[in-house]
Protein backbone atom coordinates (compact mmCIF):
# COMPACT_ATOMS: atom_id res chain seq x y z
CA UNK A 1 0.00 0.00 0.00
CA UNK A 2 1.49 3.32 -0.70
CA UNK A 3 0.65 6.36 1.69
CA UNK A 4 0.54 9.70 -0.57
CA UNK A 5 -0.68 13.29 0.71
CA UNK A 6 -4.17 14.06 -0.52
CA UNK A 7 -5.61 17.82 0.07
CA UNK A 8 -8.74 16.68 2.25
CA UNK A 9 -8.55 13.02 2.97
CA UNK A 10 -11.58 10.53 2.08
CA UNK A 11 -12.76 8.03 4.79
CA UNK A 12 -12.53 4.53 4.04
CA UNK A 13 -10.15 5.73 0.65
CA UNK A 14 -7.43 2.44 1.58
CA UNK A 15 -5.87 3.49 -1.89
CA UNK A 16 -5.22 7.04 -1.06
CA UNK A 17 -6.52 8.01 -4.98
CA UNK A 18 -9.35 10.29 -3.37
CA UNK A 19 -11.47 8.46 -4.26
CA UNK A 20 -13.92 5.90 -2.52
CA UNK A 21 -14.48 3.20 -4.66
CA UNK A 22 -14.59 -0.63 -4.86
CA UNK A 23 -10.72 -0.87 -5.37
CA UNK A 24 -10.81 -0.04 -1.94
CA UNK A 25 -12.07 -2.94 -0.65
CA UNK A 26 -9.82 -5.20 -2.99
CA UNK A 27 -6.76 -3.29 -1.62
CA UNK A 28 -7.76 -3.75 2.34
CA UNK A 29 -8.50 -7.19 1.85
CA UNK A 30 -5.48 -7.79 -0.57
CA UNK A 31 -3.46 -6.60 2.65
CA UNK A 32 -5.73 -8.11 5.11
CA UNK A 33 -5.04 -11.88 3.86
CA UNK A 34 -1.74 -10.90 3.37
CA UNK A 35 -1.47 -10.37 6.92
CA UNK A 36 -0.04 -6.78 6.20
CA UNK A 37 0.84 -4.58 9.28
CA UNK A 38 -0.76 -1.70 7.08
CA UNK A 39 -4.30 -3.77 7.70
CA UNK A 40 -4.00 -3.53 11.33
CA UNK A 41 -6.49 -0.26 11.98
CA UNK A 42 -9.23 -1.24 14.55
CA UNK A 43 -6.33 0.41 16.99
CA UNK A 44 -6.91 -2.56 19.31
CA UNK A 45 -3.45 -3.32 19.82
CA UNK A 46 -3.17 -6.74 18.44
CA UNK A 47 -0.70 -5.82 15.98
CA UNK A 48 -1.90 -8.07 13.43
CA UNK A 49 -4.81 -7.68 11.36
CA UNK A 50 -7.98 -9.18 12.93
CA UNK A 51 -11.51 -9.37 12.40
CA UNK A 52 -12.24 -6.23 14.14
CA UNK A 53 -9.92 -4.47 11.47
CA UNK A 54 -12.64 -5.77 8.50
CA UNK A 55 -15.41 -4.44 10.81
CA UNK A 56 -13.32 -0.85 11.19
CA UNK A 57 -12.45 -0.88 7.39
CA UNK A 58 -16.46 -1.45 6.07
CA UNK A 59 -17.92 1.20 8.69
CA UNK A 60 -15.20 3.92 7.01
CA UNK A 61 -15.92 2.50 4.02
CA UNK A 62 -19.91 2.76 3.81
CA UNK A 63 -19.79 5.77 6.12
CA UNK A 64 -20.25 9.25 5.29
CA UNK A 65 -16.86 10.33 3.21
CA UNK A 66 -15.57 13.13 5.36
Amino acid sequence: VSVSAVATPVVGDYDHNATKDINDIFTYLNAWFSQSLYADISGNGAGLPDINDIFTFLNAWFGPCS
